[in-house]
């Protein structure tokens, strides 16, 4: 996801305070260093090395004209989910925040 500060005022991005919603009543959170760390320790994988610096973990600051393009990393989306919607709640743009909704049609991928 990328983000860029158009404004002329100060912007904060929490991934914390980010959730994606399906239709089949299915609501995750963002995984965060925390949720990496104990996914890779449970299988093995090289997770954290190689997403170090990539991906929404803290609060990101954008100053007027900056941006920044990261991973926002979920668990899979529960079976039955054809619909869905990234809400990022509470972004700061100087002193006022703003509710953001992105919607999604999920399709399963199509195979060889």
């Amino acid at each position: 996801m990328e983000i860029k500060n158009l404004s002329e005022e100060r912007l904060i991005y929490n991934p914390s305070r980010t959730a994606l919603m399906d239709n089949a009543m299915g609501y995750k959170k963002p995984l965060d260093y925390t949720d990496l760390y104990m996914l890779e320790r449970d299988t093995g994988a090289d997770l954290i090395q190689g997403l170090k610096g990539r991906f929404y973990d803290l609060d990101v600051t954008l100053f007027p004209g900056e941006g920044v393009s990261r991973f926002l990393i979920f668990r899979p989306i529960d079976e039955g989910g054809t619909k869905a919607v990234l809400v990022l709640r509470a972004v700061y743009i100087g002193m006022d925040t703003v509710d953001i909704k992105l919607p999604f049609v999920i399709r399963e991928e199509e195979g060889p």
